[in-house]
């Protein structure tokens, strides 16, 4: 209320104190007498005016201290005393105004206002402390057992031969996103344009035995945990909107923490995890002599992570202040709050976290405080994986390559033949012909030879100087015969005849030779062995060895290599022609085995092995008729006796 407007004097107030309060409300603290003398002079010129009139009193106001009943008792006018009250003095007269009195002067035929009594003033409140505040704020981070978040140790990639749980992420993609090190035929297949477009979908997987092992609806980016039932084997179908759109087939027996197959991501095996639940703790303490109030928390982490070779990250901005458990600290007082987080150890990552604190002191300078933490995560084991590959120049693989008919002709002749050099003996000739082959000078001895052939007009046909398992053509085209003639530092060592309008064969052998082609028809196929290289790991590596094992020959291929040292995702390759034998039954194993470090940890190693089996439909048999007498004498070459003669002569 404003006194003047009532012809009163003015009364004025104390302010005690202002300052923040829980939930920043204001206190405002008055003098407790000047409130109460400013309400009490007013009353008692309302109840001094009153007085005259009889219907006034039964409103109550003749008595001011009625009025003030409430605040003398109350909290600002506890400390009040009702004056006594005045003894009667007889009959009074209601006084009568002066002829000289101005209507509505102060003071005319109005009796004037008491005196209020002296009273001792209450005592002064201690000042509030002024000055400013200092606050301090630390983070520290843990896992669930209770490690420091920068020292969580980096867990074997490897998974055990018969893991009892899993947890796959579920990442939506083709299954040309695939990174694992095993070779299941057919181990992953798109279907309806695969789930790629799939922000939600539904999966099952089964066992070996058709067992359902999990089934449900998985959003992009979760997880899913199969933890019962786990066979060698997993096949899981993955749905979208009703549609089939890709199916896996897992082997559980070979598996690595962070193998990618299709849309579904190796996170854990066992007790072996990735995925690292951690907790926060922001402590805010008062390090200074003057309570405050935390007024302010807010946090800000920045995450950058390569998954898979692709980088993410991305910042976020938290406001704290409704986790802090106490935000009133007296000077030494403490008090935290804390947030829960993931990080992934097994993927190259940072994870930088800065938190910012603000307080209040009563009266002075507000104060901050900030603090960082950063979180480093470095696998320390690398994923290498090497994959043979062989195609023929159709790009048939090599597995599925046919062996052509061995026949090459019955009665026509062949244009053109292709021999390969083995340099044997007659004796080692395997074929359907009649035999025309003759060794001279102790036969070949098994190095370099000249091989001259002439048709039947003594044409010459070939003349070549041929390492042993070296390969020739001869132009046999309107030759019905051909007749060569081997030798060795120009001495002669073999002859053969040849027949083209015979029965001639693939594989046939003749003396030093042996048909492999004739025309189109084959048994050589040239064929080349791709060796690819891949980094399927979280972190970059340097290829250390790479060899390839043949039968008894071994190759050192390291040298070929464009680029030894691979980031995550990338891939190198080398090349190795060859020629493959069709015709005849055999088993070609193939091996490669590849090192490689990464930047500081556990090198990797991977091995593949690739089988040509060859198991000819044809077999070839030769009939031959010999005869000789009981002498050994050949049949053809028994004479016949003369009729003429007789145990006495002729």
């Amino acid at each position: 209320f404003y006194p003047s407007l009532y012809g009163l004097p003015k009364v004025k107030y104390q302010e005690v104190n202002l300052y923040y309060h829980k939930q920043e409300r204001v206190d405002m603290r008055f003098g407790k007498l000047a409130l109460a003398f400013s309400i009490l002079n007013v009353a008692s010129a309302a109840a001094t005016a009153a007085a005259e009139e009889e219907e006034d009193r039964k409103l109550g106001f003749a008595d001011p201290w009625f009025f003030l009943h409430h605040i003398a008792n109350s909290e600002y006018g506890s400390s009040m005393t009702r004056p006594p009250t005045p003894r009667p003095t007889g009959r009074t007269r209601r006084p009568t105004h002066s002829p000289t009195c101005k209507p509505g002067e102060y003071g005319c035929g109005e009796t004037p206002p008491p005196t209020p009594r002296p009273r001792t003033p209450d005592p002064t409140p201690p000042p509030v402390p002024e000055g400013p505040c200092f606050v301090e704020v630390t983070i520290t981070c843990e896992n669930s057992e209770g490690e420091d978040c920068k020292e969580i140790p980096t867990p074997s990639l490897e998974c055990g031969e018969e893991p009892d749980a899993l947890t796959f992420s579920f990442l939506p993609g083709s299954c040309e996103q695939s990174a694992n090190t095993q070779d299941v035929e057919d181990g992953c297949q798109d279907f309806s344009g695969g789930p790629a477009s799939c922000a939600e979908a539904e999966i099952v997987c089964t066992n070996e035995d058709g067992v359902t092992v999990f089934e449900s609806e998985v959003l992009a980016g979760d997880l899913m945990e199969i933890t019962e039932s786990l066979d060698e084997s997993l096949t899981c179908d993955i749905r979208c909107n009703g549609l089939l759109r890709q199916t896996l087939m897992i082997d559980t027996t070979d598996i690595f923490l962070k193998d990618l197959y299709g849309s579904l991501q190796l996170e854990s095996c066992d007790d072996q995890k990735c995925l690292e639940d951690i907790e926060y703790t922001y402590t805010i303490e008062n390090v200074h002599d003057l309570p405050m109030t935390v007024t302010e928390l807010e946090r800000e982490i920045f995450i950058r992570r390569v998954i898979n070779g692709e980088s993410q990250g991305g910042t976020d901005i938290k406001d704290l202040i409704d986790l802090v458990e106490d935000k009133d600290l007296e000077p030494g007082e403490s008090t935290t709050a804390q947030e829960s987080g993931v990080i992934d150890v097994c993927a190259e990552g940072e994870y930088e976290t800065k938190v910012i604190v603000k307080a209040d002191p009563p009266l002075g300078i507000p104060c901050e405080d900030s603090d960082e933490y950063i979180i480093i995560t470095t696998p320390k084991e690398c994923r290498v994986d090497v994959e043979i590959t062989c195609e023929d120049e159709e790009g048939t693989d090599c597995t599925e390559l046919e062996t052509p008919s061995l026949q090459c002709t019955e009665d026509d002749s062949v244009d053109s033949l292709t021999f390969q050099y083995l340099a044997g003996g007659c004796d080692e000739s395997a074929n359907t012909q009649d035999d025309e082959c003759e060794d001279f000078n102790d036969g070949l001895s098994g190095r370099q030879g000249r091989i001259i052939c002439v048709d039947e007009d003594t044409d010459v046909l070939i003349d070549e100087v041929v390492n042993v398992g070296e390969f020739f053509d001869v132009d046999t085209a309107g030759v019905s015969e051909i007749i060569c003639e081997i030798s060795e530092d120009g001495e002669k060592k073999q002859s053969l005849t040849i027949k083209t309008d015979e029965h001639l064969f693939l594989k046939d052998v003749y003396g030093a030779l042996e048909v492999i082609g004739c025309d189109e028809e084959s048994c050589l196929v040239p064929i080349t062995y791709t060796y690819t290289l891949d980094n399927v790991g979280q972190v970059p590596m340097d290829v250390t060895r790479f060899e390839r094992v043949r039968g008894d020959s071994t190759e050192i291929l390291l040298d070929d290599l464009e680029d030894k040292s691979l980031d995550v995702g990338e891939t190198t390759s080398v090349t190795e022609d060859d020629i493959l034998d069709v015709c005849e039954e055999d088993e070609i194993v193939t091996t490669t085995t590849v090192e490689a470090d990464p930047p500081a940890g556990v090198p990797c190693l991977d091995e593949d092995e690739y089988v040509i089996m060859m198991d000819p439909k044809e077999c070839r048999v030769d009939a031959e008729v010999t005869c000789t007498d009981e002498e050994g004498t050949e049949c053809a070459e028994i004479p016949t006796p003369d009729p003429n003669c007789n145990e006495d002569g002729c």
